[in-house]
Parts: structure tokens; sequence; C-alpha cells
């Protein structure tokens, strides 16, 4: 074989090589684009990390959760929704190293630093809704009309476990609670703090739609009836 014919084959071989390299690349910017704009604009997914929402959500599942349903009147009772931990209700997560990867998709907002915070737990009380617990039957009235919340992890236990509660939602708030009422951190422990328990609509980041992983768990977070008999709020309380 000639040296032309050798020094083609080798340029036709590097040109080969250069488009691969240049089509990786760009599926590569093309999926990251994606993620970010799906994140930053509609979807994002976020891992369970506590059994407070069992058994409806278990440890490890991973939850899409729509961030177009975040402000007021986008969501209603009875709806799972992800809100930032802005009165720092979990316990803080050390920090830790990262290597450049980390930081450049956390720079992009393709990830989230594990330093900051989201809890998930269920809508029991819109502003100026009125929230006792707990009646003879052990459950939590809204508005005057008791609620029979079939997702409990043990309804057999009741809404309260100990922990008794009066209070009518502020303006620009929800009270919510977890379906694992005897093993959850929601708005009832935290009624002496500062926010006395309610959360910011404005830290909501978006409603649960469907479990996605793992495959065993697949399933849609369908809208609940259990709040259907409840009565809207004729007038908004004020913080």
């Amino acid at each position: 074989m000639s040296a032309v014919n050798e020094d083609l084959l080798a340029a036709s071989s590097s040109r080969r090589c250069w488009r691969f390299v240049r089509d990786v690349i760009v599926i590569a910017v093309v999926l990251l684009l994606l993620a970010w704009g799906s994140k930053v604009f509609f979807i994002r997914v976020f891992s369970i990390p506590s059994a407070s929402m069992s058994a409806t959500l278990q440890v490890g599942d991973r939850v899409m959760v729509n961030q177009l349903q975040a402000g007021e009147g986008s969501f209603s009772r009875g709806d799972v929704i992800v809100f930032h931990d802005s009165q720092d209700w979990v316990p803080d997560v050390p920090a830790t190293s990262k290597n450049p990867v980390e930081v450049m998709l956390e720079t992009l907002k393709i990830i989230d630093p594990p330093e900051e915070q989201y809890v998930i737990k269920r809508v029991v009380g819109l502003p100026g809704d009125h929230v006792v617990c707990c009646d003879a039957q052990l459950r939590v009235s809204v508005n005057g009309v008791a609620v029979i919340e079939p997702y409990l992890h043990d309804p057999q236990l009741g809404s309260s476990f100990g922990l008794p509660f009066d209070v009518v939602v502020p303006d620009g708030s929800v009270w919510v609670m977890g379906d694992n009422r005897q093993n959850s951190s929601d708005s009832r422990r935290h009624q002496t703090q500062p926010g006395r328990g309610f959360v910011p609509i404005s830290d909501v980041v978006g409603t649960a739609l469907a479990v996605t992983w793992p495959i065993r768990d697949w399933r849609t977070l369908a809208a609940t009836q259990a709040f259907g008999d409840v009565p809207a709020t004729t007038a908004v309380a004020t913080k």
C-alpha cells in the first residue's frame, strides 16, 4: 500500500473518531439541557429519605414532582407536596467534599446540593381552614367535618398520636401531616416553633404526581376523596 493511501486511511479514521467524539459531546450537552430545563421549569424527582409517609411512600422511592403545582390555589387538601425546609424541621446534613462533576451539576442546578433540605407531607389544611384533632374516633376535623383518611399507615391509631391541636391556618400557609402519623415530624410537632407548624406556600416546590422508582412501586399518586365533604372557608386568617 502506498504512503498516500495510508495517509488517506489515517485521515479517514481520524475523521470518524472525531465525529464519534463530537456526537457524544452533542448528545451529552442535549441531555444536560433537557435535564436542566425539566428541573427548572417543570418536573423534578425527589428521593424519600424516611418512613414518615408510609405506607403511601417507602424509603428509597423516587417521586416525580410537578413544579407548576406549587403556588396558592394549584393544589388541594389531601395532595402530597414537597417544600423547602426553611424552618429546620429536619436535621442538617453534614458537609461533604464534592468532586468537580458534582460542583458543575449543582452550579447548573441539575442536582441539588445535599445540604439543601426538602420535606414531603400531605396537605391537611389550606389558608383559612379550621383544623382540629381529634374527635372521639381519633379523626381530624377540617371546618367542622371529620375526615376519614384511608391512606394512613395505621388508621386504628388515628391522627393525633398524642399530639392534639386546634388551629386556623393563616393566609399564605398550609398545615401538613405525614401518613405515618406515629412517626412523622410534621406540623403537629412544630407548634411551639416561631412558624407554629404552618408551612409557607412560598416554600412549596410542587405536588407529587407519581412514584417512578423502583419499578415494583410504580404508581400515580391520585387525588384522594377524603376531603370531598369539607366545605370551603369563608374567611382567611392572618398571621
